[in-house]
C-alpha cells in the first residue's frame, strides 16, 4: 500500500481509498501501518486518521492533532510519530525568506 496526495486528496493505493473528503496534503504513514497524518490544504493543522488493513482496508474520520502557528514549516516525523520536528519562526520580525549560498567554499577561498 501506498499514500499519494492527489489534488489535494490523500489516497491509499491500489485500493484507492480515501482518507478524508476535506482535503489533506504530505502524507505520513506511521511505521506500523496503523496511522496516517497529513496537513490541511490550508497548511494549518495536521490532522490524523486510525488505520486497519485486514480484512479490508478503513481509515476513520480525520481528527485534529494540533494547528501550526502562522510561519511553521512542514517539518517531519519520527518513524513512530512520537516526535515531530516543525521550524518556527522566532517572533513577529522574523525572516520570511531563506538565503541559500552556493559554491560559498569557493568564494570563502576568494577572500583570503
Amino acid at each position: 500500500m501506498q499514500l499519494k496526495p492527489l489534488d489535494d486528496r490523500v489516497v491509499v493505493e491500489p485500493m484507492d481509498a480515501e482518507t478524508t473528503t476535506a482535503g489533506g496534503i504530505v502524507p505520513h504513514w506511521r511505521e506500523d501501518g496503523r496511522e496516517i497524518r497529513f496537513l490541511t490544504p490550508d497548511f494549518q493543522a495536521f490532522l490524523s486518521c486510525d488505520v486497519t488493513t485486514s480484512p479490508t482496508f478503513h481509515a476513520s474520520a480525520p481528527k485534529l492533532l494540533y494547528r501550526l502557528p502562522r510561519g511553521a514549516q512542514i517539518g517531519a516525523f519520527t518513524p513512530d510519530f512520537q516526535r515531530q520536528l516543525v521550524p518556527i519562526p522566532a517572533g513577529e520580525g522574523a525572516p520570511t525568506t531563506i538565503t541559500v549560498a552556493l559554491n560559498w567554499v569557493a568564494e570563502l577561498k576568494k577572500k583570503r
